[in-house]
């Protein structure tokens, strides 16, 4: 958009021609052609000259200038408006304009701007330095410097209204307490007043408790004799019905005869009787029965006791239901009786009777049942007059209850007449009692509270002169509470002090603008309410005033319960700060944690997720009721919880690297670390000269570096007098064999330190021995670090189940790849489809050897395919390509079946070898699966270097590579705060070395002068030293201008660059600065080692310069070493008119080994090419007796070479036998995936085969790493 102003396929054709439609006007009205491309190209034109785009991206760090680099539009198309930092009059300006308006003092409002001005300046430098020393950065932009004016305004108005409203409280207490002195005159008259009403209704109240009781008594007695009688009435109710009961019981007796009269009278019929009627003389019988029911007068009348009376009985229409309807209980004994004779006649009875007449016999039936019901009921009537009288007699007691009742209604109604009276007059009597006491202890309180008060008056009065004195003090502390709030926040506790109570402070005292002495920022911007509310949440409460505005007590009782209060938070701080170590731990863990982002971003951690785990280490710690137990267990549980979370989530090659910083943070929390012996550790001697004492020569086995840390290390502690090395030379030259047979002991972590060392150091103090003799095992000796300080847990990381993984790896390429780059120049992507397929491959032509008889299996195929297309496919570096051939070559051939000679792919600890044995006829025995089943469990489940045909020192270079990668890893991590070994500051340091490189860094170089001395047509070798000395002189220039500019910007004279920051850094961590290093010869040398290396390039530069071409020149001194290889060809080519691209060169390793073994210059020989020294063998060591590469020594990776001839020659006349193509590499790391790198290749004559070095990896190297 901003170099042409169009996006490529923006728009679809369809949309791209609506758009060009739309100001097809337009381009009729300019008068152009109205095609589609000239519509678009109109419309384009259009939208530039109507967009605008505005660009906001952040100066900080390398971003912008490299997006500037990659889109040069960023810069030729757009006009760049540079916001830099505000000088100091536009931010004293600025602070000027807004507080124009705010009330403050005259005297004071110039010193206000200047602190304002002062204090953004000096947060600006503190925050630099709070990114040098913590790697935490913060940005102070004039957003920060218009908050600080903002909160300044805010707080004067806040706090002028808050002291104002305490000065309105105090005032008003004070006029309370004379009107309180009024109203207390006021409340003794009404309660005298009060008092008289009271005896007044006192009197009333007890004349009407007499009445109530006189009444009470007589309805208590008239209570009594009502529940007499209701007891009697109730007994008589209840014998009454039992009487009625037995009655009616034997009445019941009766009732079968009289319901058998009923049947047999519903039987008959009006018929029945008017036969009966139509006798003229009825039998005896009949007349019989008729004169019975005749007696018992069913139809009330009086008729005669003759047949003519019967008959009109008969008569009557409603004989029959008269008949049932017959009342029972008027019969008389004398009727009865006259029955009776009649029934003394034996004939007379119901079965004669209905033989004669059928009405008859029912009337006879019905006159039975009367007959024997009258003879119960003769018995019945004595109890059943009983029962009557008695229910007379409850009658008449019920009417005397009733009556009692009635009266005690009457007398109750009376009684709560009286006691309603009494409730009300008692009610008022009560009220006014209340009253009346209340106003005494408002009387009595107010008394108290005046007398109590009384010295408060004077206390108020001069709170209210010092509120005052405190809201012209507001000018000062609300510049300290508003700097707090805008700039404060990021810094940690003692930057944010040393900001606020040292710095801003002291500057506004002297300015002389008042403040408060001593100021607390928590008296200013909280109050206890709210810092109680924050330790209920969780969070720690800051020191506080406590102020209580009781004024209910005497001022002595006011005085106890502040001292109660103040006792009760001293109690509750001794309470939480019981679990300091908890929360310390926490915080412990959390930066170790977060600090891990600063080695690869991916290992970022939210506060979020980290108090999720803090929070469930905490729940799941054990439980004891022992606090220090239970404290214990807390601390555990945190540190193993975030121990493992943040072990799942990082790779392997960093956990270990974790446990031994979390370690060393945690000793440093307890003040059981020791800075000097760590930097050390880390870092070793970073002093830029040379051993200051010779390393003996019979002590090979200790490297120079090795040597120059050892000789370091004997000083280290000298300066606090109390170094536990002081006697470490003295006891090593004494006893050197004893400290060679450590150094030779195959893991020498695990045995005893020589001459009693390990009971005189610590374990930090070991790792340091280990740093300056094996380097190799400092790694596993980290490991006993760990557990001896924090215990075996913390070096065993939670494993994932990687088994079936490993089971499935695609075998020896990728596994080569541990030992860097001594396996492969370029680490290669091999994965599990290569080996898939390769096996696939290797199955499918096996298969079909087997299926076709064939006499040799096709390997030149099986090695194409796999080691050219498979694996080869992906391998772009000569010399790795060369490793690949030789493993298909070593391990792929028809001697993998030879019937004499068994072949071994290994016998390093264990014979690697196809399953199956030969017999005693060397032939070989049949197998089934199961055999070669058996034999691959039988492998050792990891393998040595030797497999895969390395040497065992491969291992050591493992080892020692991973050391060097944790020290790199743990030096990113340290604090910048931290003082260096020699006690000085970080600064000072920094500023130390700068000066002592700067002392060293030589004048530049006249390349003009020596230019005209060579003349005009310089030779090869001349032209690269003219080459080589202009590449120096643009280094030293460069030093020497970020050596300067860094003194100056540590002293505050220019500003601190990224670029100075970061040649700072180097220099206190013993690094090369990256600014340097691109213009300099490829190294991997720490700083000290660089500066020697840099000392003699310029040494050998002006031998050059003063002597001609050396006769031995040492490679690693050149910026281009090649070109002068180069140069020595076309030299030779010009002096014996060879064709430059028919020549070459070739190598033949000397017996000498120093520059004056070599033989004199006496013309007779040829003097062609020249001597290289300074090649360190890896891989090999060089028998110089024999004159021939031989196996590497114990625990040596690397050696130097003797002096190597390089000698031109026809490439025609080259016959080389015997010699193993070796490359040279500038350093050790080699060549990389784009060839850089390599410089030549030496022939090193050789009696084995060339694939035995190949799998060594045998490779020559201009520079060490140390």
């Amino acid at each position: 958009m901003l170099t042409t102003g169009v996006v490529p396929a923006l728009f679809e054709t369809d949309e791209r021609d609506a758009l060009a439609s739309s100001v097809r006007d337009q381009v009729k009205a300019a008068g152009l052609v109205e095609t589609n491309e000239s519509c678009w190209r109109f419309y384009v034109n259009l939208c530039r000259q109507n967009l605008h785009v505005i660009l906001a991206m952040s100066p900080s760090g390398s971003t912008l200038r490299t997006r500037c680099r990659n889109f040069p539009g960023l810069v030729s198309a757009t006009v760049i408006d540079w916001f830099f930092a505000w000088p100091e009059d536009a931010l004293r300006n600025v602070a000027q304009y807004f507080l124009a308006e705010e009330a403050i003092p005259e005297e004071s409002r110039e010193q206000v701007t200047n602190h304002l001005v002062h204090a953004h300046l000096r947060v600006v430098r503190v925050a630099h330095q709070f990114g040098e020393e913590l790697r935490r950065h913060y940005y102070v932009t004039p957003k920060n410097y218009l908050d600080f004016i903002s909160n300044y305004r805010l707080q004067l108005k806040e706090n002028k209204v808050k002291v104002t409203a305490s000065i309105a409280r105090l005032k008003g207490g004070l006029t309370k307490l004379v009107e309180a002195a009024q109203a207390v005159d006021v409340l003794q008259i009404e309660l005298s007043e009060k008092k008289i009403i009271v005896d007044e209704k006192t009197l009333a109240c007890e004349a009407l408790i007499k009445t109530i009781e006189e009444k009470s008594t007589v309805a208590s007695k008239q209570q009594e004799v009502a529940a007499a009688t209701q007891i009697e009435c109730e007994k008589a109710s209840v014998l009454i019905a039992r009487e009625k009961e037995e009655a009616d019981a034997a009445l019941l007796e009766a009732l079968p005869a009289v319901e058998a009269a009923a049947a047999a009278l519903q039987d008959l019929s009006k018929a029945d009787l008017t036969e009966l009627k139509s006798f003229a003389s009825p039998p005896p019988l009949v007349m019989s029965v008729c004169m019975c029911v005749l007696i018992l007068k069913p139809t009330g009348q009086e008729l005669d006791l003759d047949w003519k009376g019967a008959k009109v009985m008969l008569s009557n229409a409603n004989l029959i239901t008269l008949l049932k309807e017959y009342e029972k209980d008027k019969i008389s004994s004398k009727m009865i009786t006259k029955i009776k004779t009649f029934f003394k006649n034996p004939d007379l009875n119901i079965e004669n009777m209905k033989s004669i007449s059928r009405a008859g016999a029912g009337l006879l039936v019905w006159v039975v049942a009367i007959v024997k019901y009258h003879d119960v009921a003769k018995n019945v009537e004595p109890l059943r007059l009983k029962v009557k009288t008695m229910e007379k007699e409850q009658t008449i007691k019920e009417q005397e209850l009733a009556d009692l009742k009635a009266t005690l209604d009457r007398l109750k109604t009376e009684l709560d007449n009286l006691s309603t009276q009494f409730q009300e007059a008692n009610s008022e009597l009560q009220g006014l009692k209340t009253q009346a006491d209340q106003m005494q202890k408002r009387l009595q309180a107010a008394s108290k509270l005046l007398a109590g008060l009384g010295s408060e008056r004077t206390r108020w009065t001069k709170d209210v002169d010092s509120l005052n004195l405190q809201s012209e003090r507001l000018v000062g502390d609300c510049l300290l509470t508003a700097s707090f709030l805008s700039y404060a926040g990021a810094f940690s506790f003692d930057y944010r002090s040393d900001l606020i109570y040292r710095d801003f402070f002291l500057d506004i005292g002297s300015r002389n603008l008042p403040v408060t002495t001593p100021f607390r920022l928590e008296s200013s911007l909280t109050d206890d309410a709210t810092i109680q509310k924050w330790v209920s949440e969780g969070l720690p409460a800051d020191e506080h005033s406590v102020q209580n505005d009781e004024t209910k007590n005497k001022a002595t009782e006011i005085s106890a319960k502040l001292e109660l209060a103040s006792f009760t938070k001293d109690e509750i701080t001794k309470a939480r700060e019981v679990y300091t170590p908890v929360a310390l731990r926490g915080s412990i863990m959390y930066f170790a944690m977060a600090a891990l982002a600063t080695i690869m971003k991916m290992y970022e951690i939210s506060l979020a997720s980290f108090l999720t785990v803090f929070h469930t280490a905490l729940e799941t710690a054990k439980r004891d009721v022992v606090l220090e137990k239970r404290l214990r267990f807390m601390v555990q549980s945190i540190t193993e919880m975030m121990y493992d979370y943040t072990c799942t989530g990082i790779f392997e090659r960093h956990k270990l690297m974790f446990s031994f910083q979390m370690t060393c943070m945690i000793l440093s929390a307890s003040g059981d670390l020791n800075r000097a012996e760590l930097d050390f550790f880390l870092k070793g001697d970073t002093s830029l000269d040379a051993a200051s004492q010779p390393k003996p020569e019979d002590i090979t086995w200790v490297s120079g570096a090795g040597w120059k840390d050892l000789l370091c290390l004997s000083r280290l502690g000298e300066a606090e007098g109390s170094s536990v090395f002081g006697s470490l030379m003295s006891d090593f030259a004494n006893k050197t064999s004893e400290w060679k047979a450590w150094y030779d002991l195959e893991a020498p972590e695990l045995a005893d330190l020589p001459c009693g060392y390990s009971d005189k150091l610590s374990s930090l103090q070991k790792l340091l021995v280990f740093r300056c003799f094996r380097q190799d095992r400092v790694y596993n000796a980290m490991k006993l670090f760990v557990m001896a300080v924090m215990g075996e847990k913390f070096v065993q990381p939670p494993v994932l189940d990687y088994a079936r993984i490993y089971s499935q790896s695609a075998a020896t390429a990728p596994i080569r790849r541990k030992y860097g780059k001594i396996g492969w120049n370029v680490s290669y992507d091999f994965n599990e489809s290569d080996f898939t397929i390769s096996r696939k491959l290797l199955s499918l032509y096996l298969y079909k050897a087997y299926e076709d008889h064939d006499e040799q299996l096709p390997w030149g195929s099986l090695k194409y395919l796999i080691g050219d297309a498979m694996y080869g496919g992906r391998v772009s570096d000569d010399y790795d390509r060369r490793i690949l051939t030789t493993y298909l070559s070593e391990y792929m051939g028809d001697f993998l079946f030879d019937d004499c000679q068994r072949f071994y792919f290994s016998r390093s600890g264990f014979d690697y070898v196809l399953p199956g044995a030969l017999d005693g006829n060397s032939s070989p025995l049949a197998l089934e699966l199961g055999d070669y089943v058996a034999t691959v469990e039988t492998l050792p489940l990891t393998n040595s270097p030797a497999v895969f045909g390395l040497h065992p020192n491969a291992e050591i270079g493992y080892y020692t590579n991973m050391s060097k990668s944790v020290w790199k890893d743990l030096i990113s991590l340290q604090p910048r705060s931290a003082q260096s070994g020699a006690g000085v500051s970080r600064e000072d340091h920094i500023g130390n070395v700068a000066s002592d490189i700067q002392s060293k860094v030589p004048e530049p170089v006249d390349v003009d002068q020596i230019r005209k001395r060579l003349g005009l047509t310089p030779i090869p070798t001349q032209v690269v030293l003219l080459q080589e000395l202009d590449r120096w002189n643009l280094l030293t220039a460069r030093m020497r201008v970020s050596l300067g500019d860094l003194q100056k910007a540590l002293v505050g004279e220019i500003g601190m660059s990224d670029e100075l920051d970061a040649v700072g850094n180097a220099l206190y961590d013993g690094f090369l600065p990256n600014l340097w290093r691109a213009l300099c010869p490829k190294t991997e040398k720490p700083l000290g080692s660089w500066m020697e290396h840099f000392t003699q390039r310029f040494k050998q530069y002006m031998d050059w310069v003063a002597n001609g071409d050396p006769r031995v020149m040492w490679l690693s001194g050149l910026g281009i070493p090649e070109s002068y290889l180069t140069a020595l060809v076309q030299a030779t080519c010009r002096a014996k008119n060879w064709p430059l691209d028919k020549s070459t060169l070739y190598t033949r390793v000397t017996s000498f080994t120093q520059d004056s073994q070599l033989p004199a210059i006496d013309g007779t020989k040829d003097d062609t090419g020249c001597y290289v020294k300074g090649l360190f063998l890896e891989g090999a060591s060089w028998d110089l007796e024999r004159g021939c590469l031989a196996p590497q020594r114990p625990k040596q990776l690397v050696e130097e070479l003797p002096i190597l001839q390089v000698i031109p020659i026809e490439a025609s006349r080259l016959k080389l036998q015997n010699t193993f193509r070796t490359p040279v590499y500038v350093t050790q790391s080699r060549r990389n995936a784009m060839g850089v790198g390599l410089v030549f290749e030496a022939d090193l004559y050789s009696t084995e085969h060339a694939s035995h070095w190949v799998l060594q990896g045998v490779a020559l190297a201009l520079n060490t790493d140390y």
